[in-house]
């Protein structure tokens, strides 16, 4: 949609996983670099947090991608709504254990056990990566400790990374964070940093100018307080805009109309590509030229 005006090779703010557009600010850098480096001195157990939107998913997709092309075994689960008998079904599948319908979750987490004591004597790290652990269930927390808790002797080969909310710590995450080598917590992005990454995931989409002002850089800092998420929100909406009314560059006024028509229609707040497609047939209505 955006490829007529400013000849983006895709979408740049769609709130996607594509770690093509993964921007590392100074405080995704830095957490990445510390979570890569507790894998590398094969720690036991790590906590990501921050605040919704910052892009805590994204960081741990990060890494699976990095452990992909590496010489690990990592396992990624989004803890969500999970129950115990779905993790260990999962982590089995991840494992390439090819369970079926006949196996009991107990006779799963055997062979869980036995595959990761084999990884462990071969010398193969496996790192589970465990995302959402806030919104996980309580039988599923008992099996994360049940997990944590595994030891083969000598030192460990299972890394686990644990990636939450920090404004809803939950039972759960409170029970492991005196067992954390290290914490991590991502910040929201300060007014130029707010800048950098709008810049840069223009570029990643093809497009070299700057097409968001100084006063429309401050603005959108200003209204998303610096979370990733409500950044891509604001931005792709003003686009929509900026695209109907056919402009160059995307001013103060154009994001301050995009702000008022995410509050006025709270449906619009996980605006997608489709989505804003769908919308821009009737921006001019909510964005008077």
């Amino acid at each position: 949609m955006f490829s007529r005006q400013w000849n983006f090779s895709t979408s740049p703010f769609c709130n996607s996983y594509n770690t093509r557009f993964f921007h590392e600010s100074l405080e995704h850098e830095e957490s990445l670099a510390r979570l890569l480096f507790l894998i590398e001195q094969r720690r036991k157990l790590g906590i990501l947090s921050g605040p919704a939107g910052m892009g805590k998913s994204f960081v741990m997709r990060v890494i699976h991608e990095q452990l992909d092309r590496s010489q690990r075994q990592p396992v990624f689960v989004n803890l969500n709504g999970l129950d115990s008998d779905e993790l260990v079904w999962e982590i089995a599948s991840q494992l390439a254990l090819t369970p079926d319908n006949t196996q009991s979750p107990a006779a799963m987490w055997q062979e869980i056990k036995d595959s990761l004591a084999g990884a462990h004597f071969a010398h193969l790290q496996t790192v589970f990566l465990f995302d959402h652990v806030d919104l996980c269930e309580q039988s599923t927390a008992s099996f994360l400790r049940r997990l944590y808790q595994l030891n083969f002797g000598g030192n460990t080969w299972t890394t686990i990374l644990l990636a939450t909310h920090s404004e809803s710590i939950s039972e759960t995450v409170r029970s492991f964070q005196d067992l954390a080598d290290l914490s991590v917590k991502l910040s929201p992005l300060d007014e130029i940093e707010t800048g950098n990454y709008v810049q840069a995931l223009l570029q990643k989409a093809g497009c070299e100018q700057s097409l968001f002002s100084h006063s429309s850089v401050a603005a959108l800092h200003g209204y998303s307080a610096g979370i990733p998420a409500t950044i891509n929100r604001l931005c792709d909406l003003s686009l929509v805009a900026g695209l109907t009314l056919q402009r160059e560059t995307i001013d103060e006024s154009i994001v301050d109309a995009a702000a008022q028509e995410l509050e006025i229609l709270g449906s619009t707040a996980g605006l997608n590509e489709t989505e804003s497609e769908i919308l821009s047939d009737r921006s001019s209505s909510f964005f008077p030229g």
